[in-house]
């Protein structure tokens, strides 16, 4: 019986190991903009965090003071309102980073933008295995040919959503994963029921 049990452990962490290598898990993270004073001028907004594709940043403001601009890069830099890419306005505001490479928020109430409320952070690529070696690559994600989904209520948009339709894939690839491990503890393990 103790052998059996030695057995059985040994295929268990072999077949989490193997799974693992081969269809790594990206988990989502939540970023707090401000962390506890939220967005607001006497926030750091300074960002050390590597943020990835999926995670969630979060805008925390009082609405009547302050809102939320993505903008383009010169706009960051001059603090320029003019032509936002999306404006949230509702005092919570929640973004899915969906694209690589780097996005800009600025707030256009009063001069608090020149004054630092603005923020830049870097979106890494999603990481793909594209052979069997198991050899990590960035990969460009694109945007679907399905159509669109609208954004958020308190946004206004002079662009599309970027992403659309990646959630479905995250999703597909989720089932999948789970299937493959379960037929892998029945493979290996056949003793064992559910």
């Amino acid at each position: 019986m103790v052998e059996f049990r030695s057995k059985w452990k040994v295929k268990a962490i072999l077949m989490i190991i193997i799974t693992s290598v081969l269809f790594p898990c990206v988990s989502a993270s939540t970023y707090m903009v401000g962390k506890e004073t939220g967005w607001n001028l006497i926030s750091n907004l300074h960002v050390a965090n590597p943020f990835t594709f999926g995670d969630f940043l979060v805008f925390l403001y009082n609405q009547s003071a302050n809102d939320v601009l993505e903008v383009q890069h010169l706009d960051y830099l001059n603090c320029n309102a003019a032509q936002p890419i999306r404006t949230y306005n509702s005092g919570k505001t929640v973004i899915k980073l969906t694209q690589p490479g780097p996005m800009y928020f600025i707030c256009s109430r009063g001069d608090h933008c020149k004054r630092g409320l603005r923020l830049q952070i870097e979106v890494q690529p999603q990481l793909s295995y594209d052979n069997i070696n198991g050899i990590t690559t960035p990969t460009t994600i694109s945007l679907s040919s399905s159509p669109a989904t609208s954004p958020p209520s308190d946004a206004t948009s002079a662009h599309p959503p970027y992403g659309a339709g990646e959630v479905g894939k995250s999703l597909y690839l989720g089932y999948v994963l789970v299937i493959i491990v379960l037929v892998m503890l029945v493979l290996c393990c056949p003793t064992v029921s559910f």
